[in-house]
């Protein structure tokens, strides 16, 4: 632990006393006449956490190694290196290029691959030392990224920040708190949240709490949209986020409504959020959801609070919502959408709703989804007015599901979706729309 390196403006350095004094260790290392008059430029550099005469340096379009902290060879050759990372009790190491994102050696620099984020420049590494083991990128455009898995596949940690530049990012000892200095200031981000026990109940469809019962309440919401899919080239999940605002615990039912009535039918999961004077601040994250709960395919989430009885809990005061994650495999970067939830009176009975602000044409495509939260089959008319093509037809949903379905082809630029159902009921719809060329999508709820 005594033993340091730092580029300094006369040359690469060592001290092995704790800073006390520091000897140049530069054979191997190129020194121009640029070097020389503005001093020793690098870019980057780590030292393995597992042996400190392990040390990678990125210097120009280079990066070195060191296996004696003296003496340097070439291992990369790749523009602007501007961030080193190397995982303990590995021989792994990262390095972060301004124009090709992210490339890992995982034979101690002999051999490199791409590590993902190829449309991204990534200005910043951070790796925890705790298992699992998460690596973490800041990008210049003011996103941080979470990787689990070596870079294979990515998720973004953005909620809170203000999108300035991410210069340099940290974890702390314990794994649980990610620091991220940029230009707007340093943000903390709890890494590491509560784990809680998921119990799987009976898939009683008759079970589901009634939403009636949740009108001008807290006691519950509806996520309209999440699940996991994958398409052409890509995969989507979903991250499910739940909070309690009470000083007391509160359990909760989740209800998965699965698309189209799927065979499987409902399920119910019951689990016990944290108090809001906890660590946590009360908020349990999911990530990937549908995994952690074993279900397929794509539907929506009835979250009810209840008490001790089972019976829905008026005291409760419970929040959340859900952010859908595409993953691509070619490299890019995830891109992710917010799905906000939606609260009585939007779902509670009612026959007629409304989304704006959609588009379908050359460049967008738009889905339209309902969810049916009655234990009865419905009929709904959907009426598409568009700015160039208007058009309406009608879909039946069966009870305690969802219908996501795209809308007829045609070019209808600026849109607006109307959803009438036969009878009042209780139910909702969103509209999605998505940049045929990124994928990039937007999901309004309709009201």
């Amino acid at each position: 632990p005594a033993t340091l390196y730092a580029a300094l403006a006369a040359a690469m350095s060592r001290s092995t006393d704790g800073g006390e004094t520091w000897k140049p260790v530069m054979n191997g290392l190129p020194f121009s006449y640029y070097d020389f008059y503005y001093g020793f430029s690098a870019t980057a550099v780590a030292v393995d956490p597992s042996d400190s005469s392990t040390v990678y340096l990125a210097k120009g379009d280079v990066v070195y190694e060191t296996n004696d902290g003296a003496n340097w060879h070439q291992v990369l050759s790749i523009s602007y290196v501007r961030a080193l990372a190397i995982e303990k009790d590995s021989s792994t190491v990262y390095a972060a290029s301004e124009h090709a994102g992210i490339v890992k050696s995982i034979g101690g620099g002999s051999t490199w691959i791409t590590a993902g984020l190829i449309d991204k420049r990534v200005d910043s590494l951070s790796i925890s030392d705790t298992q699992p083991s998460f690596l973490y990128a800041g990008t210049i455009d003011g996103h941080v990224y979470r990787s689990s898995n070596g870079g294979e596949s990515w998720s973004g940690l953005d909620d809170g920040l203000s999108r300035a530049p991410i210069l340099k990012l940290a974890i702390d000892p314990t794994g649980q708190y990610l620091y991220a200095a940029t230009a707007a200031g340093v943000y903390q981000y709890h890494a590491v949240h509560t784990e809680v026990p998921i119990e799987r109940l009976d898939g009683d469809a008759s079970r589901v709490p009634s939403v009636l019962a949740l009108a001008n309440a807290n006691a519950g919401f509806v996520v309209p949209i999440a699940g996991t899919a994958t398409g052409v080239g890509r995969v989507f999940t979903t991250d499910l986020y739940l909070t309690n605002e009470r000083d007391a615990a509160q359990d909760v039912i989740v209800a998965w409504l699965p698309q189209g009535g799927a065979s499987d039918g409902v399920s119910l999961f019951r689990l016990t959020l944290p108090p809001s004077s906890d660590a946590s601040g009360g908020m349990v994250i999911l990530n990937d959801f549908a995994e952690r709960f074993a279900i397929r395919g794509i539907g929506s989430l009835v979250v009810t609070a209840i008490d001790a009885s089972g019976a829905v809990d008026p005291l409760a005061s419970i929040g959340g919502s859900a952010r859908i994650w595409m993953q691509t495999d070619d490299g890019r970067a995830p891109l992710s959408q917010s799905i906000a939830a939606a609260r009585s009176p939007i779902f509670a009975g009612h026959v007629q709703a409304e989304a704006k602000g959609l588009r379908q044409d050359g460049g967008f495509r738009t889905n339209v989804g309902i969810v049916n939260l009655s234990g009865e089959l419905h009929q709904f008319t959907i009426a598409l007015n568009g700015e160039r093509a208007s058009i309406q037809f009608t879909t039946a949903v069966p009870p305690f599901s969802l219908v996501q379905m795209p809308i007829p082809d045609g070019d209808y630029g600026a849109l607006s979706i109307v959803v009438i159902a036969e009878s009042s009921t209780n139910w909702l719809f969103y509209g999605s729309t998505i940049d045929r060329f990124t994928g990039e999508a937007s999901t309004t709820t309709g009201n």
